[in-house]
């Protein structure tokens, strides 16, 4: 039990970054019916914020433990949320693509887990 929540708190942390930085940099301005980002350098802050947040993660969230397709999940479903206004979104093109990458390698591994062959489905009903 105190190898679990060694995990979780630092699992906690992370999510806690991570739901302020789509609060303040995504959901805010989209409620105020404002831009996300104005020009290219804005783009690319906002982007830099994520990866930064992302590289402050623990290690075995960046891995294929339950975090990080918690993670997956919480992409795919902002993917199903605003579809018609990303379409033409760079970050929403790649995000989608990761997102269709992760099912090809579960699939990929399906043959031998079956951790993986219940999660291909979950995943491809966002996509």
């Amino acid at each position: 039990m105190a190898d679990t929540n060694n995990t979780d708190i630092p699992y906690v942390r992370a999510m806690w970054t991570l739901a302020n930085l789509v609060q303040e940099k995504i959901c805010s301005p989209r409620s105020l019916d404002l831009p996300i980002s104005i020009t290219s350098r804005d783009r690319s802050a906002v982007v830099n914020k994520f990866r930064s947040a992302f590289r402050s993660f623990p290690a075995t969230f960046r891995t294929w433990d339950n975090h990080s397709i918690c993670a997956l999940l919480l992409v795919a479903e902002l993917l199903k949320e605003h579809p018609a206004d990303s379409m033409k979104d760079h970050m929403y093109t790649r995000a989608k693509e990761d997102v269709m990458r992760m099912v090809e390698l579960l699939q990929s591994n399906g043959e031998h887990d079956d951790v993986a062959r219940t999660r291909v489905p979950v995943l491809g009903d966002y996509l």
